[in-house]
């Protein structure tokens, strides 16, 4: 897991891209903070997978935003 802060606005970060191994199953995709929690349901939701460390980092986030 990795967490970075991105200017988004930049225009070499519009379109980041991954030169993952071919068997590597990993998509990048950009997730404002404030909308973290809803994506990681609605992901969820439809049956995609988080990684255990992944999700429990994004529960431990939201929790702090709620204090």
């Amino acid at each position: 897991m990795a967490t970075a802060e991105i200017d988004e606005q930049a225009q070499e970060n519009a379109a980041p891209e991954t030169d993952f191994d071919p068997s590597e199953n990993i998509e990048t995709v950009l997730i404002p903070r404030a909308e973290l929690t809803a994506f990681y349901h609605n992901e969820s939701a439809k049956g995609n997978a988080f990684d255990a460390k992944l999700a429990a980092y994004i529960l431990a986030l939201a929790a702090q935003w709620m204090e």
